[in-house]
């Protein structure tokens, strides 16, 4: 549990970095993963940290490369997932 959390504050210390301009930019596909993150814990009404890794759902490395060009969709925390051109929709 804890090194999840750990790897959550990193994953949003490098967000914040990225935006204060003192990181190099990430490829698109990490802002997808952020974005899909962020409307599930809005719509569950908890905090980012709540929520179960999103590797669990969907191959990481696949979400990053394709979601910019294809449309995917997956299931995470019972909600359908839509990436379609590095737009995220999340729906139940």
């Amino acid at each position: 549990m804890i090194i999840r959390q750990i790897s959550h504050h990193y994953m949003w210390l490098q967000k914040w970095e990225l935006y204060m301009g003192e990181a190099k930019p990430k490829p698109q596909g990490e802002d997808v993963m952020f974005e899909i993150l962020d409307k599930v814990s809005e719509e569950e009404d908890c905090d980012v940290l709540e929520l179960p890794p999103l590797h669990e759902s969907i191959d990481l490395a696949a979400l990053d490369s394709l979601a910019v060009s294809y449309e995917i969709q997956f299931e995470y925390v019972g909600y359908d997932v839509t990436v379609k051109n590095g737009t995220v929709t999340v729906s139940q």
